[in-house]
């Protein structure tokens, strides 16, 4: 009888990952396997490959076979079955089992618990978010003070105008009335004095609102800029701790969970659409341009840094704002019922049947969290203060609705969160804990 591994166990014990291959370290054990055949539940063809020699690695007691295995990942409906030559070299592998992978007792085989985690081995903590949560994010704005605020906020405003004139981004002043589903071809009367109506294929035309390829042209390089600052953050303090030989109080950490989020927000629209020539070599030259520019900006005044990347996620709170709201009032019919793509529906843990709109709400209250992080690490005292995130997690409905803690309210946070002994993984209502505070300080 084959053994039968997951294509989760094989990412579990991957020792090298890239975007078309897996290579798994396989036990061979005792018995002498040479081939390997990938399955896919509920039919379709295998494919076969043949297992190299056991060879000794150092640290593991048993010998072990190499196994490549081109499109295996964790988010593939597949399995493989190790075939032991009991006769002679050569023979044909043993067929799959009839029955399903997680039935069989083999030694190889994981739980659906355990599958499900080696799903998420890959990916950093972000939260998983409660529809109350979504439909809870607001709209924020920080007023600038002092000149550091000030030079965010213009640097934020000049690259946002800049962007939205040389992409013809609808004005926020335009605004019209919901459209029904069976008004969509007829004329529609703007709210706004002076505009003639015209229906929804005219408005597009016009450049008074968005259609799908030009809302996805703008998220796709929108999100390739944003996973920029987190990356450049935790690069800048990596190596400032390395320089020192001292810790780093627990901001790299955060800094690169908010670099690799806005990468899967990249990649999850990516899976819709792929850009062409033209918009790629208009991405390669912004991050380079970007990134150095940051990563220098960055070892001057990290400050201003955090606090410009919270202002641009404000924006970015906004700009899924009004898609969620074309959406919502009609003027993107397309994605009414637009199936939400894999990678969205694993990452975010959203049903089976979730669409664009579900998708495009939790991108939206993960920009809200990264807006109330940066805002949070801008007020502290960038080279004592401890990162409270790296002691505990806010609670998604807290951060889609507060702009920030400031530096007292992080000093009573982590306090709070110290007392009532949580993990990383566990969420504190941060919320809460800053009213204890105020509470404890006017008793």
């Amino acid at each position: 009888m084959p053994l039968v591994l997951s294509s989760g166990a094989l990412a579990a014990t991957s020792t090298m990952a890239c975007p078309s291959t897996r290579v798994g370290l396989l036990a061979a054990g005792r018995g002498a396997y040479r081939s390997a055949s990938i399955h896919t539940l509920g039919g379709g063809p295998s494919r076969s490959y043949a297992l190299p020699a056991p060879r000794r690695v150092p640290g593991l007691g048993a010998p072990v076979c190499l196994l490549s295995a081109p499109l295996l990942t964790p988010s593939t409906r597949e399995y493989a079955t190790i075939s032991q030559d009991s006769q002679k070299q050569g023979q044909a592998p043993t067929p799959p089992p009839a029955t399903s992978p997680t039935e069989t007792h083999s030694p190889l085989q994981m739980s659906q618990l355990e599958i499900e985690r080696v799903k998420d081995s890959y990916v950093m903590d972000h939260h998983i978010y409660e529809k109350d949560h979504l439909d809870g994010v607001t709209v924020l704005h920080h007023k600038p003070q002092g000149i550091s605020d000030r030079i965010a906020w213009t640097l934020v405003k000049t690259m946002r105008t800049t962007f939205d004139v040389a992409t013809r981004y609808p004005s926020s002043n335009t605004r019209f009335p919901a459209i029904a589903k069976e008004r969509q071809e007829e004329v529609v009367e703007s709210k706004q004095e002076g505009e003639k109506a015209m229906p929804l294929k005219e408005m597009r035309e016009k450049g008074l609102c968005f259609g799908p390829d030009q809302w996805l042209t703008r998220f796709i390089f929108l999100e390739s800029v944003a996973g920029v600052p987190g990356m450049v953050a935790g690069t800048a303090r990596h190596l400032h701790s390395l320089r020192l030989l001292r810790r780093d109080r627990g901001w790299i950490a955060t800094c690169l969970e908010d670099a690799e989020n806005e990468r899967m927000h990249l990649l999850t629209f990516l899976a819709i659409r792929q850009p062409g020539a033209v918009m790629r070599a208009l991405l390669l030259g912004t991050q380079g341009l970007f990134y150095n520019f940051l990563f220098l900006f960055y070892l001057a005044t990290p400050k201003t840094v955090h606090r410009f990347v919270g202002i641009l996620e404000e924006e970015a709170v906004y700009t899924y704002t009004r898609v969620i709201e074309d959406i919502e009032a009609g003027r993107l019919p397309e994605w009414e019922n637009f199936p939400a793509p894999e990678i969205g529906k694993e990452y975010w843990k959203l049903g089976e049947d979730a669409k664009m709109l579900d998708l495009l709400k939790v991108i939206r209250a993960d920009e809200a969290g990264h807006r109330f992080i940066h805002h949070t690490l801008a007020n502290l005292d960038q080279k004592q203060d401890i990162n409270p995130f790296s002691i505990a997690t806010p609670s998604p409905g807290m951060i889609g609705t507060k702009l920030n803690l400031s530096r007292e309210e992080s000093l009573r946070f982590i306090e709070q969160a110290k007392q009532m002994g949580p993990t990383k993984a566990e969420v504190v209502q941060a919320e809460d804990v800053v009213q204890r505070g105020k509470q404890e300080g006017s008793a």
